[in-house]
């Protein structure tokens, strides 16, 4: 049994929802996450095996941390559940449109502007996170489809919203780094 889950869990062929037996959905539940990749740990970790396992256990170990590390964040896991949809995906929508690149550009600009003023950094920012639960309902739903011109279209909405989530961190580091609010 132990041998069998290792080689399932160590199997770089397996994708990350199979891995931690969790259905193929943009929407994942957090504890089921938790649960799911805390029990496969604990089953393959290798301080637990013994020395014939050990190198199984090893890259099951890190295959089962790279899909809690993916899983777990939405704007990791959107893409990768596009690429498993249809291969190749996330590549073939790197070009945006030249009308969002003039909005981002524009956005780039008021990020810049509001970063000097604490209320409008707050506004902006409160402004950029509307528009990121946005992009990621969209992206949810096209995503569930599982159509390949829905799941391009959401692609193309992963490189969009990377705009809007280096906005964002640049207005938080800006909290960060010393405006008080």
């Amino acid at each position: 049994m132990l041998q069998f889950a290792l080689e399932v869990l160590a199997d770089p062929s397996v994708d990350h929802f199979t891995r931690l037996h969790i259905k193929r959905d943009p929407a994942v539940c957090p504890t089921t996450l938790e649960i799911r990749y805390l029990r496969a740990s604990r089953l393959v970790h290798p301080d637990t095996n013994n020395d014939t396992s050990g190198q199984a256990a090893i890259e099951a170990s890190a295959l089962l941390n790279e899909a809690q590390r993916i899983l777990a964040k939405p704007w990791e896991r959107y893409p990768y559940l596009a690429e498993l949809l249809v291969p190749g995906v996330m590549d073939a929508t790197k070009q945006l449109d030249p009308i969002f690149l003039m909005e981002a550009m524009e956005l780039g600009e008021e990020v810049e502007a509001a970063r000097q003023q604490a209320e409008a950094r707050i506004e902006k920012q409160y402004e950029i996170e509307g528009k990121l639960v946005a992009y990621a309902h969209e992206i949810e739903e096209l995503l569930r489809s599982e159509n390949d011109d829905k799941v391009r279209k959401a692609a193309r909405l992963c490189h969009e919203a990377k705009y809007y989530q280096r906005a964002l961190e640049i207005l938080k580091r800006e909290k960060r780094d010393g405006i008080p609010d």
